[in-house]
């Protein structure tokens, strides 16, 4: 894996930009902060291949990437990781390797936490590997959790739900994709489902569409979907 150095902000800013270890003592987060490595990727770039042996866990500082299960045919994408997001520590201690392949959606920068070495630090700091584990515990059971949702959900109520979700607080632009058929393929509908169900919600006035961007006019009217 190539590094490429990069402009880094203070650790201090760095520490409290992360919330899987904001809350580290001053002295887990200095042994944190010898280990850890900057990388940019380009679009389309794959972090890492399903399979593969775990080298790092990541937290993505900018950009967005599509964590997915790939065959040679097929693929079906599993989630997308925005800025500020962690992942691949489910590989960590299990020693089976990545469970899905990363790929970059658009230029990404990610901060690479390499495994042996925090797997070392995790022995003199066994708080670190309990973040982990907790970490990996919750996502495990908000997934369990979504699939269950989703296996009971209309077409319409998926792309609803996905689109509430991903609003950012006030702000009712929904951080998407930018290819469709990647959404598409998260929800389990087929791109055609996706666009009929998009012109439906712009019918009703509930979102518009600025190109490829979905601005939400209506979260009322998304709400009663669901």
């Amino acid at each position: 894996m190539d590094i490429i150095a990069t402009n880094r902000p203070p650790a201090a800013d760095l520490r409290a930009a992360i919330p899987l270890f904001s809350g580290c003592s001053d002295k887990e987060w200095r042994a944190l902060d010898a280990i850890l490595n900057w990388r940019n990727l380009r679009t389309g770039e794959i972090l890492f291949h399903q399979g593969e042996p775990c080298s790092a866990f990541y937290y993505l500082v900018e950009g967005n990437i599509k964590l997915c299960l790939r065959s040679r045919h097929s693929e079906q994408v599993m989630e997308f990781v925005d800025s500020g997001g962690t992942f691949g520590e489910s590989a960590l201690f299990a020693g089976e390797g990545y469970p899905l392949s990363a790929v970059a959606l658009e230029d990404s920068e990610v901060l690479a936490f390499p495994a042996f070495p925090f797997v070392r630090l995790a022995q003199t700091h066994p708080n670190l590997a309990l973040r982990i584990v907790g970490q990996v515990s919750r996502r495990y059971h908000q997934q369990l959790h979504k699939n269950a949702q989703m296996a009971l959900q209309s077409a319409d109520q998926k792309v609803a739900a996905y689109l509430l979700d991903h609003c950012e607080d006030d702000l009712r632009e929904p951080r998407l994709p930018r290819r469709r058929r990647d959404l598409a393929n998260l929800l389990n509908i087929t791109p055609e489902t996706l666009c009929r169900v998009i012109r439906r919600f712009k019918g009703r006035h509930w979102i518009r569409c600025d190109g490829e961007r979905i601005v939400i006019t209506d979260t009322e009217g998304l709400r009663s979907m669901l």
